[in-house]
C-alpha cells in the first residue's frame, strides 16, 4: 500500500486552501492595493552600484588627484586702469551713457581701450610680444613640475598653446570700477611674477602704439588740410596780383568810387566854367584873355571827363581787351575767394595747433593700482575644497539620474 498523500488527503493543505478561498470570496472590491514589498535584492544592488560609480569613485579620484598628483600653481595679481590725459569732465555725456549710468570715472575712449586690452592679453600677439621681451612662454607652460594632465608639450601647436595660455592668464575689465584685473598662474612664483610683469609692459607698449597712431593720423590730416589751404590761398593771391598789375588798379571798388566822385566833381566844375564863359561872351569879352583861359580849361575838363568815361565807360578796353566792368567783376570775385580761403587757412591752422596740443596732453596712460608681488603660497590646488565640490556635483548628478529613471519608468 502506497504512503503518498494526495492534496485532498492532506488536512493542513486543505485547510489553507479553504481559508484562501474564503478570503478571496469575501474580500471587498474597492480597488485598494496593498503596500508594495521592498525591491528585490538585485535592484538594490544595481542602485548601490550606480551610486558608487557616480559619486564614490569620482570623489575618491578627486581626493587622490588634488592631494597627490596635481601640481602647485602660484597666482600673481595686478590691478590697473587706462586713463586719457587731460580728459574733459563731460558730465552730461557721461550721464547719458551706459558708463555714466553705473558711475565709473572712466571716459568712453578709456572703456573701449580697456575692453580691447583685455582681449589683447588673451590673444596670440600678446604671447609673441611677451616672448620678444625675453619671457619663454612655452617653457613656463611646459614646466616639468606640472602634472601630466595639464602640462603643455614643448612642440605643441599654436592652438594648444593658446588654450593653455588662456587657462593660465585671465584679464577681466570691471565696468563699474573702470579697472582691469589681471591674474596669472604658473608652477613657480618666479615664473608667475615674470609673466605678470611682461604682460603689463607689453600692454603698455600696445596702448602707447595705438594712441600714437591715432594722434599721428589726426596730425597728418590737420597738416594736409593746412597745406592744401595754404596752396590755394597762395594761388589766388598770385592771380589777384597779376590782375592788379595788368589793370593798374589795386582796389577795383575804391577805384570805381573815386572815379565816380572825380567825374561828378569835374562835371560840376565844367558847368561852372561854361557858365562863366557864357557870361563873358554875353558882355562882349570873348576876345579877352580870361575868355581864352576859360575855353582852354573847359577843353581840358572835357578831355578828363572823356577819359573817365572810358575807364568807368563802358566801351573802352584795358591792356587785355576786357572792359572796366569785367575788370571789376574779376577783381571782386578774386577778392571774395581770397577772403574765403584766408578763413579756411586760419581754421586749418587752428585745427593743426589743437591736434598738436592733444597729441601731447591727451596721451593714454596705464595706471597700476595694485603692483604684482612674488607669491609665497600656492593658490591651487585646494586639497579639501576641490574634492568637496566634486562630491556635491556628483551627488547632484546622481540624484537627477535617479529621478529621471523613476519618471521614465512610471510613464512607461
Amino acid at each position: 500500500m502506497s504512503d503518498v498523500i494526495t492534496p485532498t488527503q492532506n488536512p493542513l493543505r486543505a485547510r489553507l486552501d479553504s481559508s484562501s478561498a474564503l478570503t478571496e470570496q469575501h474580500a471587498p472590491r474597492s480597488g485598494i492595493t496593498l503596500p508594495q514589498l521592498p525591491p528585490p535584492p538585485k535592484r538594490r544592488r544595481i542602485g548601490l552600484l550606480v551610486f558608487i560609480l557616480m559619486v564614490v569613485l569620482p570623489t575618491l579620484a578627486s581626493i587622490v588627484y588634488f592631494n597627490f598628483i596635481a601640481a602647485k600653481q602660484y597666482e600673481t595679481t595686478a590691478v590697473f586702469a587706462l586713463r586719457v590725459g587731460e580728459e574733459r569732465d563731460d558730465t552730461a555725456a557721461r550721464e547719458g551713457s551706459l558708463v555714466g549710468a553705473f558711475g565709473p570715472p572712466a571716459s568712453g575712449a578709456a572703456v573701449t581701450q580697456s575692453y580691447g586690452l583685455a582681449r589683447y592679453i588673451s590673444s596670440a600677439p600678446a604671447v609673441e610680444d611677451i616672448t620678444r621681451r625675453g619671457v619663454d612662454v612655452r617653457r613656463i607652460l611646459s614646466n616639468p613640475l606640472a602634472d601630466p594632465l595639464v602640462r603643455l608639450p614643448p612642440d605643441a601647436s599654436l592652438e594648444r598653446l593658446m588654450r593653455a595660455w588662456q587657462s593660465m592668464v585671465r584679464a577681466e575689465f570691471e565696468i563699474t570700477s573702470g579697472v582691469v584685473t589681471l591674474k596669472t598662474y604658473a608652477y613657480t612664483p618666479e615664473d608667475s611674477l615674470a609673466l605678470t610683469t611682461a604682460i603689463l609692459a607689453s600692454s603698455e607698449g600696445m596702448i602707447n602704439q595705438v594712441s600714437a597712431r591715432a594722434h599721428s593720423d589726426a596730425l597728418k590730416y590737420a597738416e594736409n588740410e593746412a597745406q592744401v589751404a595754404e596752396q590755394q590761398l597762395t594761388s589766388v593771391r598770385s592771380r589777384l596780383q597779376a590782375l592788379r598789375a595788368s589793370s593798374g588798379v589795386l582796389d577795383a571798388t575804391r577805384s570805381t568810387a573815386s572815379n565816380v566822385e572825380l567825374e561828378g566833381r569835374l562835371r560840376q566844375e565844367l558847368i561852372t566854367a561854361e557858365s562863366q564863359a557864357e557870361s563873358l561872351r554875353a558882355s562882349g569879352g570873348q576876345n579877352s584873355p580870361a575868355f581864352a583861359a576859360l575855353n582852354n580849361r573847359i577843353r581840358a575838363m572835357r578831355q578828363q571827363l572823356a577819359q573817365l568815361e572810358r575807364q568807368v565807360g563802358r566801351s573802352a578796353s584795358d591792356q587785355q581787351g576786357a572792359g572796366w566792368a569785367a575788370v571789376i567783376d574779376r577783381h571782386e570775385a578774386l577778392a571774395a575767394e581770397l577772403r574765403r580761403l584766408e578763413s579756411r587757412y586760419n581754421t586749418a591752422t587752428e585745427n593743426l595747433q589743437i591736434a598738436r596740443t592733444n597729441a601731447v596732453r591727451q596721451g593714454t596712460y596705464l595706471l597700476p593700482f595694485v603692483r604684482p608681488v612674488l607669491a609665497v603660497e600656492p593658490a591651487y590646488p585646494r586639497p579639501w575644497l576641490s574634492p568637496l565640490i566634486v562630491f556635491g556635483c556628483a551627488v547632484l548628478a546622481w540624484a537627477m539620474t535617479i529621478l529621471l529613471y523613476y519618471a521614465v519608468r512610471d510613464h512607461a
